[in-house]
C-alpha cells in the first residue's frame, strides 16, 4: 500500500459522495488498498458508516477504494481501525512485502487481517501487480543501461498504478524515486516512509 499523507479538508459536505473530487485531488485515481488505477473509485469509509455513523462524512475517515476492495471484500467487516493496517496511518512497507509472483506477503497479524479484509491477493490483483512488475523490471534494465530516461518511465508507472511495486523495484535509483514521490505524479504520497525492506528478488 502506498503510504499516504492526509492533508486537511477545507470543505464540509452533507453527502459523503461529494468528497470524491477532493479525494481524487488529494490522492490521485488510485485505490488506497490494492493501488490499481481507476477513475471509478468509491468514497471508502475506513471505519464503516454502518458501524460508526458519526464518521460518515468525517474527512479523516475517507479514502478512495476500488469496487473490488471496497464492495466485494472490505464491506463493513472491520468494526474499527484496530487490528488492521491503513495507508494513511501505518508504515505499510514494514508489514507488506511485494513478491516477484505478484502476491503480497503480510508479516504481522494486522497485515494478514488487512490483506484478507481487502482481498489483496485475489487473482485479478495479483495479475495487475505482475503486469506492473514486469514493466518496472524491463524499464529498470533500460534505465540502468542508459537507453531510457526516468522521466519516460514515470509515465508507465502512473498509467499502470501499483506504486508500491515500482518503489520495490526502483528503490535504489534515486532519480526514479524522486519522480515516484513527486505529488505531481502520485498525489498524497507521504514524504517520509520506511523503504521496502524485503524487495522482489530480481535479476537486472
Amino acid at each position: 500500500m502506498r503510504p499516504l499523507s492526509r492533508g486537511p479538508s477545507t470543505k464540509k459536505y452533507k453527502d459523503y459522495k461529494r468528497y470524491h473530487k477532493d479525494l481524487l485531488r488529494s490522492y490521485g485515481p488510485f485505490c488506497a488498498y490494492c493501488e490499481k488505477k481507476d477513475y471509478d473509485l468509491d468514497v471508502e469509509h475506513v471505519e464503516p458508516k454502518s458501524v460508526v455513523p458519526a464518521k460518515t462524512t468525517d474527512w479523516n475517515n475517507l479514502l478512495l477504494g476500488c469496487v473490488n476492495c471496497n464492495r466485494d471484500f472490505k464491506k463493513s467487516w472491520n468494526k474499527s481501525r484496530s487490528g488492521y493496517i491503513f495507508p494513511d496511518l501505518n508504515e505499510t512497507f514494514k508489514v507488506f512485502h511485494y513478491r516477484t509472483n505478484g502476491t503480497i506477503s503480510a508479516v504481522t497479524a494486522a497485515a494478514v487481517a488487512t490483506r484478507k479484509l481487502c482481498g489483496l491477493n485475489r487473482p485479478a490483483a495479483i495479475s495487475n501487480r505482475q503486469d506492473a512488475l514486469k514493466r518496472a523490471i524491463d524499464t529498470k534494465r533500460e534505465v540502468l543501461a542508459g537507453t531510457r530516461r526516468p522521466e519516460d518511465v514515470i509515465v508507465w508507472a502512473v498509467t499502470l498504478g501499483h506504486w508500491s511495486v515500482w518503489v520495490s523495484v526502483y528503490h535504489d535509483v534515486p532519480a526514479m524515486m524522486t519522480l515516484l514521490c513527486d505529488h505531481q505524479h502520485f498525489p498524497g504520497t507521504r514524504m517520509t516512509f520506511l523503504h521496502p525492506v524485503n524487495r522482489p528478488r530480481i535479476k537486472i
